[in-house]
């Protein structure tokens, strides 16, 4: 059992889930949901008061093992074996990810 606390609620939580569902298969035994035990920083700059901020740990998410889907036992072998063969399908998740990307608005 691998249990993940997505730092924020929009980018990292979307971009872990695709790269583990679709191109790991990641058999997830708990879907993302807020995180009770979840923290936030904000940064006030002086002067200006221009303020900044994030969250950690903001979800949660669970998975045990994979699919038994042959793509992604593929591309499971593939990393092990050339990382480089698996490089342009993460690059092409990853621009889709930050295409399709929507920041949260701060509290």
């Amino acid at each position: 059992l691998c249990a993940f606390f997505a730092a924020n609620d929009y980018s990292d939580l979307k971009g872990e889930l695709m790269l583990l569902g679709r191109l790991i298969g990641a058999r997830f035994v708990l879907d993302a949901r807020e995180n009770p035990f979840a923290a936030a920083t904000i940064v006030k700059e002086p002067g200006d008061g221009h303020v900044e901020w994030s969250r950690s740990c903001a979800l949660a998410y669970a998975f045990r093992g994979a699919t038994g889907d042959e793509g992604a036992a593929q591309v499971r072998m593939a990393m092990r074996r050339k990382p480089a063969i698996v490089e342009p399908v993460v690059r092409k998740l990853a621009e889709h990810h930050k295409r399709t990307q929507e920041p949260t608005p701060p509290p």
